[in-house]
């Protein structure tokens, strides 16, 4: 967002002939961050369903995501500092950043809450009955006899 705003209230330069169908890096930026947000709702809705065998990976992802965000904002803060804040872009740009340190900061929770809590989520599945393989089923005797299927070779057989 604060890109969008910084960028729009910069005056317009004219694109160079050798960029004139690049996609803008504005439109890139978004696109990746809706993705990053589709992946955490997926993955959030998934969770809740109890559809994951654990949570180590899970939080793996979490911190490593967190350590991303909190690198880039403490990157956006000290750049916002650098610019001066006597510009209202580089305000916008720090709490931009703001923000996006305590989301990281929140994503570290979160991933060190799933790695704790790995083992009490596989107990629960368990007693829920989610961890269970499912039995393979084994063809009655009758079902060998049928002629529509082919019969089986024995092991005592080589041809």
């Amino acid at each position: 967002m604060a890109t969008i705003i910084i960028r729009g209230a910069g005056r317009k330069a004219p694109v160079p002939a050798d960029q004139q169908g690049a996609v803008d890096p504005i439109v890139s930026m978004v696109v990746v961050g809706l993705l990053i947000c589709l992946v955490f709702f997926v993955t959030g809705a998934l969770t809740i369903q109890c559809k994951p065998r654990g949570l180590k990976g899970l939080g793996i992802v979490s911190l490593l995501f967190s350590l991303m965000f909190i690198f880039f904002s403490v990157f956006g803060i000290f750049a916002s500092f650098a610019a001066g804040l006597n510009r209202p872009a580089a305000v916008i740009f720090l709490i931009g950043s703001s923000f996006l340190l305590l989301f990281g900061l929140g994503l570290m929770i979160a991933g060190i809450l799933a790695l704790s809590s790995n083992a009490a989520y596989q107990d629960w599945r368990e007693v829920r009955g989610l961890n269970r393989m499912k039995p393979r089923r084994r063809r009655d005797s009758y079902e060998d006899d049928s002629p529509d299927r082919p019969r089986r070779r024995d092991a005592s057989h080589n041809d």
